[in-house]
């Protein structure tokens, strides 16, 4: 049966990471399924309970490490599971996807699995069953478990004749109990009263005992006395939650505190199930240690757990582990405490990042994508636009540790924003965190079609390196619908710089809006881009193209300054006349400023020029060719 227990651990921890088809989830119920029905053909009905923390099979104690099991059993409040015959596999998983998700599972769905129809409660030795009834079973359960707590507590007595005393006075307000359930408890079940008062049930009747009491204080100072693994007993830990509960003065939280402190002292154990049932421990103990007053207490316990969670290489240890981390990093955030919390992310994010112990670093990866789906990061982006630096500084250390899985919310806070200090710090971010992150801010460009998200990404775009993938991103944006999205791509573009850049720029010529083609030819020519002169040269041979195209298109061809396209510029200064199409005075002006800086002497023709406006421009022209030659008269 332990093999049984096994898988179930495994069966809950994969449906709480994979999707139902994965062929894990499905290789575990199989497993599962095989193993109950093999004991069904032996039983009629097969029971796992739960008892003192000890798992049981049709009320035998098995030696099974609960792990995740047990806790879910725990936080479903249920003490025993029966599985009858014909129970499917899909049966099974719904059972287990309740206790993963820790909810308890309805009978009616479960037609072959029941829950808690028999309760085990250990007094002395021995576990006892209560098996439900039309009224159900708390009354009779609470009873049991009080004697279990009494049986507990004579079993740590050292001193005989004080054990002593104590049965006499608990057998002597037992004889003048005259309630029926406690009455038909003890007739229908003897080896209780047997086993707790056998060796003083004589002397009931005549036993006249001082009553004998232990304050909580007095008992956890004799705990304190004892060694570390003597708060694992299991009458021991059941007895710790009470406690802590009832030390609330200032001096008593110091004793909750030294209480904490030898419990957590267990985690430094080198056998793994005294680890492992520290961890467990605490989770139960958790939110006790919170509520208390002193803040201190559930401090040092986290650190404790940090401390252990950075060298523990036991998969479900540290699974429990960072359980208990993810929910402090949560509160220590709200409180506005960065640095715990950032001392928790970041032994996450250097698991994540090491190479060793892949099951450890699966589960790390695993509860950092909870904490990014959970409100911590929701505050942290928030924190990006505080106006205190300190606070932001402090924020996007946390987002850091938090890595790829944080992409998307700052991504959106890029989209939503439209302040571009934000923006752009943001996308700073993006790029520390890495080449994914990156990747994912460029496809969201892609992804989302909007105007305003599209040009608040693109406004990023320019200052944070990768030109590679960003280039790439923007090829992608010169076949986006919106033109204001194109027109921001080529400004984008020209700012990189690069050769790939300059080449997609190049294609931006060939786009249906005039204005792009413009824009497109300018920086071309801003950039002296020798390779897009066959395609200007084409653009102003063109009789079907713009006219204001073919202007930029001579501007930029004297920028760039090869010598091959004066051929073509020298025609486009040919003017109209009654006799022939020449060209416009803009185009002509346009060519005679590109000839000019290529240094071809004979536009000085066009000095005399019918157009005044050509014949200034061209002296112009000259000038600026040679400064010291005079104009002529």
């Amino acid at each position: 049966m332990e093999d049984l227990i096994k898988e179930f651990r495994i069966a809950i921890s994969n449906i709480l990471l994979y999707p139902p088809e994965s062929r894990l989830i499905k290789d575990s119920l199989t497993t599962c399924h095989k193993i109950l029905s093999d004991a069904l053909k032996k039983e009629k009905t097969f029971i796992i309970s739960e008892s003192e923390g000890k798992i049981l099979a049709n009320g035998k104690p098995i030696e099974a490490q609960g792990g995740i099991f047990l806790d879910s059993l725990y936080a479903c409040n249920i003490k025993s599971i029966t599985f009858k015959p014909g129970f499917t596999q899909g049966e099974l998983y719904t059972f287990l996807r309740n206790l993963s998700e820790k909810q308890k599972a309805e009978p009616k769905g479960l037609p072959h699995i029941e829950i808690n129809e028999k309760v085990y409660v250990s007094i002395g030795e021995k576990d006892i069953v209560i098996e439900k009834g039309k009224e159900g079973i708390a009354p009779q359960e609470k009873i049991l478990q009080t004697l279990g707590e009494l049986s507990s507590l004579m079993n740590s007595i050292d001193n005989k004749e004080i054990k002593k005393r104590i049965k006499l006075e608990v057998v002597k307000r037992f004889s003048l109990d005259d309630s029926e359930i406690l009455s038909e408890l003890l007739k229908s079940k003897p080896e209780i009263s047997a086993d707790l008062f056998g060796e003083v049930k004589e002397e009931a009747p005549t036993a006249v005992a001082p009553s004998v009491q232990i304050s909580p204080v007095e008992e956890v100072k004799t705990f304190l006395k004892k060694d570390t693994s003597f708060l694992l007993k299991d009458e021991v830990l059941q007895k710790i939650p009470t406690l802590l509960q009832s030390l609330r003065s200032p001096n008593e939280l110091e004793l909750a505190s030294e209480l904490c402190d030898k419990l957590a002292a267990n985690l430094e154990a080198s056998i793994t199930d005294v680890r492992l049932k520290t961890v467990i421990s605490f989770k139960k103990l958790y939110s006790i240690i919170e509520s208390l007053t002193d803040k201190k207490i559930v401090e040092r316990v986290d650190e404790k757990f940090i401390e252990t969670g950075r060298k523990e290489t036991n998969s479900q240890i540290y699974q429990e582990l960072a359980s208990l981390l993810e929910h402090a990093a949560n509160r220590y955030l709200k409180e506005g405490d960065y640095a715990k919390t950032h001392a928790i992310t970041g032994m996450f994010s250097e698991h994540v990042k090491s190479m060793e112990f892949e099951e450890r670093k699966k589960h790390a990866r695993a509860t950092i994508d909870r904490l990014v789906s959970s409100e911590l990061t929701r505050l942290l982006v928030d924190d990006l636009s505080s106006t205190d630096e300190s606070k932001q500084s402090k924020a996007s250390s946390i987002l850091l540790d938090l890595g790829e899985s944080c992409a998307s919310p700052l991504i959106q806070k890029i989209k939503e924003t439209s302040d571009l200090r934000l923006r752009k710090s943001v996308a700073d971010l993006l790029v520390k965190i890495g080449n994914e992150a990156v990747n994912q801010l460029i496809k969201e460009l892609e992804a989302d079609t909007s105007l305003t998200p599209s040009l608040r990404i693109l406004d990023v775009l320019d200052g944070i390196g990768h030109e590679a993938q960003v280039v790439e991103g923007l090829h992608k944006e010169l076949a986006n619908p919106n033109f204001q999205v194109r027109r921001k791509t080529l400004d984008i573009l020209c700012q990189i710089g690069t050769e790939p850049a300059k080449e997609v720029l190049l294609e931006a010529v060939d786009d249906e809006s005039y204005i792009i083609k413009e824009r497109a030819i300018e920086f071309l020519g801003d950039m002296k881009y020798e390779p897009a002169v066959p395609k200007l040269i084409k653009l102003i041979e063109s009789k079907e193209e713009k006219e204001t195209v073919q202007v930029e298109a001579c501007k930029s061809l004297g920028k760039i300054g090869n010598p091959s396209s004066i051929p073509i510029l020298f025609k486009m200064t040919s003017p109209k006349t009654i006799f022939s199409t020449g060209k416009s005075r803009e185009i002509r002006i346009a060519a005679i400023e590109a000839l000019s800086k290529l240094g071809d002497d004979r536009i000085k023709k066009f000095i005399n020029d019918k157009d005044p406006f050509v014949r200034k421009i061209t002296r112009e022209a000259i000038g600026s060719q040679n400064p010291l030659e005079k104009e002529p008269d």
